[in-house]
């Protein structure tokens, strides 16, 4: 979950029966949110190793991701970024995270469709936002 701001994706994913949400976010304030709902979840009973905090510059991690993440190492990764930042290239900085048959889903503002939403190989509307959703190819 990239630009995971409060973790709601990547923790939802979880509590849906994913093995393990990493959880990327820079902005010192929404990082503590993330690490607070994390902690809570835990002392409730979750297991800490299925949700990785980790706090780094979402395109950062893509382009020099830590060791135990080499490329090819998810079956999804999702990213949500402030829509107000810029989204060129965010896909193919993105891609090589992904298992081969893995999928990439880039959420953007429907009226400003990113660079690379063209090569999306489906693209879902809900109002103002949109979702393009790639597999590797």
């Amino acid at each position: 979950d990239l630009f995971a701001g409060s973790g709601a994706v990547g923790l939802e994913a979880v509590s849906r029966g994913a093995k393990r949400a990493v959880l990327v976010e820079h902005h010192p304030a929404a990082f503590r949110a993330l690490e607070a709902t994390r902690a809570l979840l835990v002392a409730r009973g979750a297991d800490p190793r299925s949700m990785l905090a980790v706090r780094r510059d979402a395109r950062d991690f893509c382009a020099k991701p830590p060791p135990e993440f080499p490329a090819g190492s998810f079956s999804v990764v999702f990213a949500d970024p402030p829509f107000g930042q810029d989204f060129t290239g965010l896909w193919d900085v993105m891609r090589p995270l992904l298992e081969p048959e893995g999928t990439g889903l880039v959420q953007f503002p429907a009226r400003r469709p990113p660079d690379f939403a063209a090569r999306a190989d489906r693209i879902l509307e809900y109002g103002e936002s949109a979702i393009a959703l790639f597999r590797p190819k």
